[in-house]
């Protein structure tokens, strides 16, 4: 499974020729792609966990590293089945890809 960030306008191109060099794993289901730009955009809002556009971009990837980690640790089953639902959505489609 590869799971991917919503590209950007200056992103796009490249994403683009990304998708079209592996069309066979997005026919296969195994490419996903967020509806945002950022994980970190995706966290639930608790606890400040949450990031907005602008606030994910300035983060360095020890920050961000560390802001998974927290949550990772500390966020309930029923927040990442519901308020990150396309995460849970990628985690189902791999359990079902790997059968």
């Amino acid at each position: 499974m590869v799971l991917c960030d919503a590209p950007t306008v200056q992103a796009k191109a490249g994403f683009d020729e990304f998708m079209k060099e592996f069309k066979s794993f997005e026919e296969r289901g195994q490419i996903k792609v967020l509806p945002l730009g950022s994980l970190e955009e995706c966290y639930p809002h608790y606890e400040g966990w949450n990031r907005t556009s602008n606030q994910a971009k300035s983060m360095k990837g020890k920050q961000k590293t560390k802001l998974a980690k927290k949550i990772g640790e500390q966020i309930t089953q029923e927040q990442f089945e519901n308020e990150m639902r396309p995460l849970f959505e990628t985690l189902l489609t791999a359990w079902e890809l790997a059968y």
